[in-house]
């Protein structure tokens, strides 16, 4: 993909460029770092053992992966490493969700950031990737996660992420389209459609910590198939939600 580097900080810009192809596909070599930032394989080299050093990345096998330090820094947006640790264990362990893709999402005001991700089998519209934020509210309609969110936990999260999101202030609107138009909580989550082109099944994890921001675990369909159980779905999915909140 190359990378600019043009203006201030190239070497910040390399690093981002290097996160961005190792979560990409959760692991990646040196000569494919290299060859996707267009660069000789002694700047890479440098560039990744400053990265090893800090722990931005780290070594599994012959690969490299994310590091320790970007999974403590997400831990902020979730509220407790645990989660993050179960997530990485437990995502394949409920039929049938080992064969889709998945994410850990945090509600930051208007932004709903993707802290983790485990990809599936299936060709989506859009594939979400750690680190990656989107809107969730466009002026009139919200995302998905906004269905399963309280009015007053979303009030909270917009107030406090007010500067985070760079973006004129639409809390009055999305807390009463919650109110007005959101479904009340099912048994278990059903589909809804995502601006991204996925429809994704979403379930909060309960009890977060004190001044946590709402964080889900979200299923992303390409679409609502035919023969696609999506109550299966929905009931493995609040279970991992549950077990990764325990």
């Amino acid at each position: 993909m190359g990378i600019n580097d043009t203006g201030r900080a190239p070497a910040v810009r390399r690093a981002a460029a290097a996160l961005e192809v190792v979560a990409r596909s959760g692991h990646a070599s040196v000569a494919e770092i290299s060859r996707d930032l267009n660069l000789a394989k002694s700047s890479a080299s440098d560039l990744l053992s400053t990265m090893l050093t800090e722990r931005m990345l780290t070594r599994r096998g012959g690969a490299l992966v994310l590091g320790e330090l970007l999974a403590e820094l997400a831990a902020g947006f979730v509220g407790n490493p645990n989660i993050l640790q179960r997530f990485a264990l437990y995502w394949n362990k409920y039929p049938p969700l080992e064969e889709h893709t998945l994410s850990l999402q945090a509600l930051l005001g208007t932004q709903n950031l993707c802290v983790d991700v485990r990809i599936g089998r299936h060709v989506l519209p859009y594939t979400p990737r750690a680190g990656s934020r989107l809107p969730v509210w466009d002026g009139a309609r919200g995302e998905p996660i906004l269905a399963h969110v309280s009015a007053d936990d979303a009030d909270a999260t917009l107030r406090r992420f007010r500067g985070f999101n760079g973006a004129v202030d639409e809390r009055e609107g999305i807390v009463s389209w919650i109110r007005e138009h959101a479904p009340s909580a099912p048994a278990a989550p059903s589909p809804l459609l995502s601006s991204t082109g996925n429809f994704e099944l979403v379930s909060l994890l309960p009890d977060r910590a004190p001044g946590a921001p709402p964080v889900a675990v979200t299923l992303h369909l390409p679409s609502r198939a035919a023969g696609t159980d999506h109550i299966e779905l929905g009931v493995a999915l609040t279970r991992l939600a549950h077990a990764l909140a325990d």
